[in-house]
């Protein structure tokens, strides 16, 4: 049985094969053949969430996701799985939705079916070991506790206040110490009994890669057989879990450096027609993003991102636009008489954004298994076909103004009347929000989407300065697709500033949905080289996106606000300093403007020249303590590359992949010092780093400093004495992951990023082939690598010739 094969490829690069069939068991099996892709992307999922665990043991289905990798009946060891990535050169993750779960991995090809197998095993026999199980509870006790400083956990905590009364929808199901109180046996039973929802008719995998769609299938259907094909208990009963329509105002629980206006309006959907119009919501979501809503509401205030789903997060199917304000945003009846009638207009008339080189994207390439998973886990054995001329008919009613529900996040400064309610559990602030019924007399004129078939600006001279690059990439996997597509990148010096950087997006946050919507790209970047962009698409669209993107480029100064508060646990707003960090060494930027172009010279010549400004020397600092934000202490030990070559990026990328899965189960697991340890890889201005952070809600500052020491003075060497047949299962992973890029649009920032670093042309001049394709240099580097080279990094890790860096944080008040 097939199902909706032209709907499952929405998304993907041409020349895509999709199949979605049922196995006999019951299973939904997945397959997508992307010929470009270089990674294989598998996911499994269940459709079981968290609004399914029983309602007196709050957060088991997330504890059930952890005891997972716990190890299995096969691979009993708790670090089975994370070492067996590992040594692929492979990632990892899982993630309990309100109504489905899913683990998901990204593999190198020749790994996939040695994936498939592991992957079976952990959905279908884990072992549940007490002992481990207790363990995990401190583990989901001290992510609970770092998700406290998470605008999301708040977010859903919200939500919970939009549905009915005893609906399981207005309890926090991320589990923690209390919620998952009792003795390890105790825990594993109720695990046990959960997790008899894992059987084939409530499951799926998918799988994308390079692989003949065939090969594919045949390798899903060959491992499905390893499930357990047990009969499962009856499904749960998912009773429709909204509220009538109305509005929540909320906020974090310390609002005090929170400036945040965050409107979310959401139209719940029933399962089954969602899935029956499946291509006509994700068609009136991207018409509602082509740029012109956001044009519109740029009128009457600053709007800092905007995004439109049909899957929001947490809350079922339904369709989700949220409106992210960097300044106040208007009165909510205005804003909503901007918005009903654009919906409108997207009901009419769903959009569906070309197919095209310029706007591939890798993520689309991550999300697509997970995604298809967690949908068709839970359909039935004959799902509805997807009905495409209707859709308005079927339903306009859901989708009308009059059954919009409101998430307001809202600033401590709007807290001044006593209808604000504190939910204890997670600490959120509340207040239930009436939604205006009337329109008012005057609301803002609807503005067009930018235009991108025309140009604005004459041709400038050329400028003696600036120094031009002319050719495209080399794409073999569609080269005639690739010769129609134009690019224009240019690059000037500026002083690094990520405040500029976010306000510049924000300026460009209409055009950039515009060039999506139309089957273009535009790419925006700044660093310490200076501030960058890359437009692509036919001619036209690429002078029509540099120009309005140079012209919204803040050059009137540097003096901007902050960027917003930085969402997540505080261990990711340390790995991100990793990407501007300032490197070892002084690297100053180029005197004039770059740019690289595929066409001829007068696609140069109508991209305006900008001011250049001297970049200001680094100073790089030995410790630097993050501003207190959250309950937690975190450590990050950054450490550089000796240099910014080929050579040394592949080195920490080699020494992340060692040491990652050792770090996490030594601080995490035996250690038990909180829930996130991890090793990453960062680049910053093309000079390679890697973080080891540590995140705890008890250890203190010099606790963590002292592990992550510890663990580098014992572990950094041995973990990296790599025989050679060790070392080449490593460099499959990362020429999968790093090597040639899977998309165009990866392939342009690549070539730029190279060229940005390299020697500067003399006027205009041809892209020579080694810098049109640096991934062919980087292969040969690799591959050049021997395990001493590997050993040798590892011990001037250990012995500190590697340059350093510490970042600290603690909460408010710690000293």
């Amino acid at each position: 049985m097939r199902a909706n094969h032209s709907d499952l490829s929405r998304g993907l690069p041409a020349g895509s094969r999709c199949r979605a069939q049922r196995h006999a068991s019951g299973l939904w099996m997945l397959a997508a053949e992307v010929p470009g892709a270089h990674l294989t992307r598998l996911a499994g999922a269940v459709d079981l969430g968290y609004l399914d665990e029983p309602a007196a043991r709050p957060g088991l289905a997330h504890l059930l996701e952890h005891a997972l990798f716990l190890g299995s009946r096969r691979w009993p060891e708790s670090d089975a799985l994370s070492r067996w990535v590992g040594e692929q050169g492979g990632r990892y993750n899982a993630y309990t939705g309100d109504t489905a779960t899913d683990v998901h991995l990204q593999l190198p090809p020749a790994a996939a079916g040695d994936g498939l197998a592991r992957l079976c095993e952990l959905l279908a026999w884990p072992c549940f070991d007490p002992a481990l199980v207790e363990r995990e509870v401190a583990v989901l006790d001290a992510e609970f506790r770092a998700r406290l400083a998470d605008p999301e956990l708040h977010r859903l905590a919200a939500l919970g206040q939009l549905c009915r009364a005893g609906h399981a929808a207005q309890l926090c199901h991320a589990g923690h110490a209390a919620s998952l109180a009792g003795s390890g046996e105790a825990l594993a039973a109720e695990l046990r009994t959960l997790h008899r929802h894992y059987r084939p008719p409530r499951m799926a995998l998918a799988m994308l890669g390079p692989q003949p769609l065939e090969e594919q299938l045949a390798l899903l259907a060959h491992h499905a057989a390893a499930l357990d094909a047990s009969a499962p208990p009856p499904a749960p009963t998912r009773a429709w879990r909204w509220a009538e329509p109305g509005g929540v105002a909320w906020q974090l629980p310390d609002a005090t450096h929170d400036a945040s206006h965050c409107m979310e309006l959401l139209w719940p959907l029933p399962v089954d027609l969602a899935n029956a119009y499946r291509p006509y919501l994700d068609g009136v979501a991207a018409h509602l993003a082509d740029g012109a809503l956001a044009a519109t509401l740029g009128q009457t205030a600053t709007l800092s991102d905007m995004q439109v789903t049909s899957e929001p997060a947490g809350s079922g199917p339904g369709l989700s636009l949220r409106l992210d304000f960097a300044s106040p945003p208007p009165p909510l009846s205005e804003l909503l008489a901007c918005l009903y009638p654009a919906m409108g207009e997207a009901l009419r008339d769903p959009l569906t954004p070309p197919i095209s080189l310029a706007a591939n994207n890798t993520a689309a390439l991550d999300q697509w298994p997970r995604r298809q998973a967690r949908r068709l886990s839970g359909q039935a054995p004959n799902p509805p076909a997807s009905v495409r001329s209707d859709g308005h008919a079927a339903l306009a009613a859901w989708l009308a103004p009059d059954q919009c529900r409101l998430l307001w996040q809202q600033p401590a400064a709007a807290q001044q009347n006593s209808d604000w309610r504190l939910l204890e559990e997670t600490a959120t602030w509340v207040q239930p929000i009436a939604l205006p019924a009337a329109s008012p007399p005057h609301a803002p004129a609807p503005r067009p989407a930018p235009r991108l078939d025309t140009s604005s600006m004459g041709a400038p001279e050329t400028s003696d300065t600036r120094r031009c690059w002319l050719g495209r990439p080399p794409w073999p996997a569609a080269e005639h697709e690739a010769e129609s597509v134009s690019h224009c990148a240019l690059g000037w010096p500026a002083p690094e500033s990520g405040a500029r950087l976010h306000h510049w997006r924000q300026r460009c946050l209409a055009l950039s949905q515009a060039a999506q919507a139309q089957g273009a790209g535009l790419q925006l970047g700044g660093d310490r080289l200076g501030d960058w962009l890359i437009a692509s698409g036919t001619p036209d669209q690429v002078r029509a996106l540099a120009e309005q993107a140079l012209a919204a480029w803040p050059a009137d100064g540097y003096a901007h606000a902050a960027d917003s508060p930085a969402a997540g646990l505080v261990a990711q707003r340390l790995l991100g300093r990793l990407e501007s960090a300032p490197p070892p060494v002084n690297t100053e930027a180029s005197p004039s403007p770059l740019c690289w172009a595929s066409d001829a010279a007068d696609l140069l010549a109508r991209c305006p020249p900008v001011p250049g400004t001297p970049a200001p020397p680094a100073n790089p600092t030995d410790t630097v303590w993050l501003a207190p934000r959250a309950t937690d202490h975190a450590v990050m030990l950054e450490v550089m590359g000796a240099d910014a070559s080929p050579r040394s990026r592949w080195l920490l990328h080699l020494l992340g992949q060692c040491h990652d899965a050792a770090f996490q189960q030594a601080l995490r697991q035996r250690q038990g010092l909180g829930y996130a340890a991890a090793v990453r890889y960062r680049e910053a201005a093309g000079w390679p780093r890697l973080g080891y952070v540590v995140q705890s809600p008890h250890a203190d500052v010099d606790t963590l400093r002292q592990a992550i020491e510890a663990f580098i003075a014992s572990e950094a060497v041995p973990l990296a004495r790599l025989p050679p047949a060790a070392l080449d299962a490593q460099r499959r992973g990362l020429l999968a992951r790093h090597g040639p890029p899977e998309t165009y649009p990866a392939a342009l920032e690549r070539v730029w990023q190279a060229l940005r670093q390299a020697p500067p042309p003399v006027g205009e001049s041809a892209l020579p082939s080694h810098l049109g394709s640096p991934w062919q240099q980087d292969m040969q580097s690799l591959a050049g690598l021997a395990p001493k080279d590997l050993l040798g990094a590892a011990e001037a890790l250990h012995t500190g010739t590697l340059p350093r860096r510490w970042w600290l944080h603690h909460p408010p008040g710690a000293h």
